[in-house]
């Protein structure tokens, strides 16, 4: 009898011992979740401003440069920024980040030489925060 009964202390132990573990795993989850809806809709907020500025900064460069969307696609080789993921441990459950990784080229060339280079470069550098910005939002959701 005494040793059925120990048997119930030690189980009633591990369980309790267990919700406590998994209750605080819930609270830090739960936590990180708020934290993380909270960016994204910081990140959104931004979004609509900053894709905005890159859209108006293309039709500057457009009409100072004259059409040169064709030309940039076809002069492009290779990418200019790439997309890099790791995995981040909240709490023993694992969640994907994604982050931006530079690359040597610059792909300009001689691209708006007769005229609109500047807004050319500053077209390129408005998308580029927004890129950055996307980024961080796939990491987010």
């Amino acid at each position: 009898m005494e040793r059925q009964l120990q048997v119930f202390k030690n189980r009633t132990k591990g369980a309790r011992k267990g919700f406590s573990l998994l209750k605080k795993k819930s609270d830090a989850l739960k936590a990180r979740l708020n934290q993380i809806v909270k960016e994204i809709y910081e990140v959104k907020m931004q979004m609509n401003g900053v894709m905005k500025d890159a859209q108006w900064s293309h039709t500057l460069a457009r009409r100072a440069a004259g059409d040169f969307n064709a030309k940039v696609m076809t002069t492009v080789e290779s990418a200019t920024a790439k997309v890099g993921m790791r995995q981040e441990n909240v709490v023993g459950v694992r969640v994907l980040k994604f982050d931006k990784e530079a690359t040597d080229n610059k792909n300009s060339g001689l691209l708006g030489v007769m005229g609109g280079g500047v807004q050319i470069r500053q077209c390129s550098e408005s998308f580029s925060q927004a890129l950055d910005l996307l980024i961080r939002l796939a990491s987010l959701q």
